[in-house]
């Protein structure tokens, strides 16, 4: 083997040593945290906890229109898997919570629900709208997700996934991007 060639190999060899070292340095306990990282997982969420952040979830969802039409909301969670009629009754700490934050609020049923529809298809002829929240889960470690939807007429809605991030002493609201996590939302 020429001298050349083992020159060759050796600055290689050391280069990718030096790589190494400072690639480990960047991924290693000095660098500062990105925004989704936390020091400490999450402790269990309970079910008062689960409730306010419902509530903030559809708060945040419905907004301003909340404040101005009848609100209605389902009495049931409801998940993409359950609207066929498999949905969960909602805790009564949830529908606390969401009486809370909409204290004119009407709790309905399916039956109830569909009652809502005017002939022309909106809810309460244009004037109220039906709210729905879906389980916490959560996507990552330190972030938990709550499916929340709104309907103000038969064809006319729209749903998204609130996100909540852990900071290590309270849950935020956040959006994919401080999370990094990518969600749907649908609209009809």
């Amino acid at each position: 083997m020429s001298s050349n060639h083992r020159n060759r190999r050796t600055r290689i060899l050391v280069g990718l040593v030096a790589f190494t070292l400072v690639a480990a340095g960047c991924v290693g306990g000095n660098a500062s945290p990105s925004p989704d990282t936390q020091t400490a997982a999450p402790p269990p969420l309970t079910a008062t906890e689960k409730a306010e952040l419902s509530t903030l979830a559809l708060t945040r969802l419905c907004g301003q229109l909340c404040n101005t039409y009848d609100v209605y909301v389902h009495d049931s969670i409801f998940t993409a898997t359950t609207l066929a009629g498999n949905e969960k009754p909602m805790p009564p700490e949830t529908k606390d919570a969401i009486q809370g934050a909409f204290p004119d609020a009407t709790f309905v049923t399916n039956e109830g629900a569909n009652a809502l529809f005017s002939a022309d298809a909106l809810v309460e002829g244009g004037n109220g709208v039906l709210l729905n929240v879906g389980p916490v889960r959560f996507l990552r470690d330190n972030v938990i997700g709550i499916e929340v939807g709104m309907v103000t007429a038969r064809d006319g809605g729209h749903g998204q996934v609130e996100q909540f991030r852990w900071t290590g002493e309270a849950w935020e609201p956040a959006d994919s991007t401080v999370t990094g996590v990518t969600t749907t939302s649908w609209v009809s």
